[in-house]
């Protein structure tokens, strides 16, 4: 979203998906990532990360429907987790993420379409007012509308790419 805002004449349209951007981020993130913050506690959900807690995660909190995604594509997405060195990087850029920037120049993004999973169990759907610009949101649907209804996300794309 920053490079969105920084480079506004480079970029015709753009698709936003469960879109963190709005001051209310840091406020309403339900993911324990908001949590790498606090000395410690970062610690603490570092070494907790196992593919049990991982796939139990994705299945029940970032799916709605968790009969959509098999075992074997979460081994997949697990991988880079499974690697400490890529845990502590991503540790380090949540830890310096502030949307206070991108929250105060919201209203400069128009030329977008923000997608939302009715069903996200990480960004509330009330999230979502803060876009003034085209929105869709798919109806039982968590976190990842790319992955859960990639039918309904891929419709929602095309019909706003062609106008």
């Amino acid at each position: 979203m920053y490079f969105m805002l920084q480079n506004s004449n480079l970029i015709d349209k753009a698709v936003l998906i469960s879109s963190s951007g709005p001051t209310e981020t840091n406020k309403m993130d339900r993911s324990a990532w908001r949590y790498l913050r606090y000395p410690i506690i970062d610690k603490i959900i570092l070494w907790s990360v196992n593919f049990y807690l991982f796939k139990n995660t994705y299945k029940k909190k970032l799916f709605y429907n968790e009969k959509l995604i098999s075992n074997v594509e979460i081994e997949e997405v697990y991988k880079p987790f499974s690697k400490k060195e890529n845990l502590i990087s991503q540790a380090i850029y949540q830890k310096k993420l502030d949307w206070t920037y991108t929250g105060h120049e919201m209203e400069k993004i128009k030329r977008a379409l923000v997608i939302w999973g009715d069903k996200d169990e990480f960004y509330p759907i009330e999230m979502i007012q803060s876009f003034h610009c085209e929105r869709k949101i798919i109806h039982n649907c968590g976190h990842l509308p790319h992955e859960e209804k990639p039918k309904d996300f891929n419709e929602s794309v095309n019909d706003f790419l062609k106008r």
